[in-house]
């Protein structure tokens, strides 16, 4: 079998779209994987695709079409791998011994969220997003002022948003 036909989900390490050097380390271990059934649980791609990550379709799609956020919701499993979705509804087909799980987001893509820290502004989540160095997510916000929409350059993590209940 050429290695081009072989299915990504081994467990070599080489990486693509990355330098030669920066091969070996450069991509990071998964702190977790958690036990089957893993529909529902989230992880993260970013922005290269170590081999043993993805089926090797699935990678050049996936090097060919970034969009949507780097979260990653398992919609389904085809054992060994199990299938992920972002919030545009693209599918890939990831290893899950490779795959980075991260906890489940606590707000969802436009909840209506107020800040508990800094100045108070009452907005929506535009964006989650993982932190690779702290290894947790934080979230942006979107809020009206003057009649229009502006994104807030602040990120908030999880305990510094609450959802807004309008009174």
């Amino acid at each position: 079998m050429e290695s081009s036909d072989k299915n990504r989900a081994g467990s070599d390490f080489e990486l693509l779209s990355v330098r030669p050097e920066a091969r070996k380390n450069d991509y990071p271990m998964p702190l977790f994987v958690p036990p089957a059934p893993r529909v529902g649980h989230w992880g993260y791609l970013g922005y290269y695709v170590p081999a043993g990550l993805m089926h090797v379709d699935d990678a050049d799609l996936f090097l060919q079409r970034w969009r949507g956020e780097e979260l990653y919701c398992c919609i389904r499993e085809e054992p060994p791998l199990v299938v992920v979705q972002n919030n545009v509804g693209d599918e890939y087909r990831v290893n899950p011994e490779r795959f980075l799980w991260v906890p489940t987001p606590r707000f969802k893509l436009g909840d209506c969220v107020q800040t508990k820290v800094g100045t108070f502004r009452i907005g929506w989540i535009s964006a989650r997003v993982w932190h690779r160095k702290d290894r947790r997510l934080f979230y942006l916000i979107n809020y009206e002022k003057n009649g229009r929409i502006k994104r807030h350059t602040r990120r908030y993590w999880d305990d510094e948003l609450e959802i807004h209940t309008a009174t």
